[in-house]
């Protein structure tokens, strides 16, 4: 069974039947969806990965995603690891995809989800571009630290001065 809305959880994706699954392929590539192709999932250098929620899984599932441009195809596999009982984020990020799609122009996206045994059930929420840089935080050069104490010491001295003479 895939089931794309399962009990009205708009967004999941639900893999699972009676057994379990073995394996599934989703495939984008914008047809029928009036997007234009090819798409910059880096969103103007902005982004650099692709975000994946698990919402759950009983076995471990190996994704594979396959990005391909006009330049090639790239792939990289993950494993969402053992039992998932809470959301559960897997990064794919762009620099560790092995091949030469231009990730600023993806004409489409296979995703293959395979189990690592036929019991498996899986339940995806979202697939999104995230950055996982860390955020910069800027830090005051020695330079400026230095004007700073010099201005201060300055106002303190004016003060100083100021105060003797009254």
């Amino acid at each position: 069974l895939i089931d794309v809305n399962p009990a009205g959880a708009l967004g999941n994706l639900l893999l699972q039947n009676g057994n379990g699954f073995s394996t599934s392929v989703l495939l984008y590539d914008g047809v029928g969806t009036g997007t234009l192709l090819p798409t910059d999932m880096t969103e103007a250098a902005t982004q650099n990965a692709f975000l994946f929620s698990i919402l759950a899984s009983d076995f471990p599932t190996n994704i594979e995603m396959v990005a391909t441009s006009a330049s090639g195809s790239s792939s990289l596999t993950q494993s969402s690891g053992g039992l998932i009982v809470s959301p559960t984020p897997l990064a794919f990020e762009f620099a560790s995809f092995i091949g030469a799609a231009d990730f600023s122009a993806i004409e489409s996206i296979q995703i293959t989800l395979t189990s690592t045994n036929n019991l498996g059930d899986l339940r995806l929420d979202l697939l999104q571009t995230t950055n996982t840089e860390p955020p910069i935080i800027l830090v005051p050069e020695p330079a400026s630290l230095a004007i700073l104490g010099i201005g201060l010491i300055g106002l303190a001295g004016i003060r100083r001065r100021r105060n003797k003479t009254a």
